[in-house]
């Protein structure tokens, strides 16, 4: 672990989390919170091919429909993009995780293996950002190499990283992961034997209006 990340925190900070990707992928500062950036970009806007599964939930008669543009990430959790089409702007973000015992089994069958990248020397000269065979992990990587101009291997290794970490803090199951500027990921049901742990994100204000602006 990174010296700023520890399992004594009560909070980890947006900041140790991006120390911690840097250290693991061997990337730099700046690079890592680009890619950072471009991941809550991918899943707080779907844009096409974004393999967002969307349905249409009315409310009631007072009040407009909502739509939830839903995003699952295999090892990592779901994340809902909420959206009032009456009025064509985005008013939140829900995250709900992967179970915190699931998580742990699949990390520790995993043993600390690191994906392989040759799948991106496979690709052909197509935009990659239109393939929808890609897993969803290898589409962000295309979507953020694209948006900031980054190499595609290194996007998707300093994504896997990311991930990685904050699954990690999942696992532990005790603190809260504050995001600079965008919300708080926190654990949920951790006292209550008969629940099953999760994370769930809870958006700052601020965020909501950015969201709602399309900034």
């Amino acid at each position: 672990m990174s010296h700023r990340l520890r399992w004594q925190d009560h909070v980890v900070t947006s900041s140790m989390v991006i120390e911690h990707t840097s250290v693991q992928s061997g990337e730099s500062l700046l690079l890592v919170r680009q890619v950072v950036d471009g991941f809550w970009d991918y899943v707080s806007r779907p844009i096409p091919f974004s393999r967002h599964r969307t349905r249409i939930v009315p409310e009631t008669s007072e009040r407009a429909e909502m739509r939830y543009d839903e995003l699952s990430i295999p090892h990592f959790g779901k994340f809902q993009a909420i959206r009032i089409p009456q009025y064509g702007i985005w008013v939140g973000l829900r995250f709900r995780s992967t179970r915190i015992d699931a998580l742990g089994r699949w990390q520790d069958a995993a043993g600390g293996h690191h994906p392989s990248e040759d799948w991106v020397s496979m690709l052909g000269q197509e935009d990659p950002v239109e393939n929808t065979g890609l897993s969803v992990k290898r589409h962000i990587s295309c979507c953020i190499a694209r948006e900031c101009n980054l190499d595609l291997a290194t996007a998707y290794r300093v994504l896997w990283h990311f991930l990685e970490t904050v699954a990690q803090v999942f696992v532990h199951g005790r603190q809260k992961i504050s995001f600079f500027r965008r919300g708080v990921m926190y654990p949920y049901g951790v006292d209550n034997p008969q629940a099953s742990t999760r994370y769930r994100f809870r958006c700052y204000a601020s965020y909501r209006d950015k969201l709602k602006a399309g900034a």
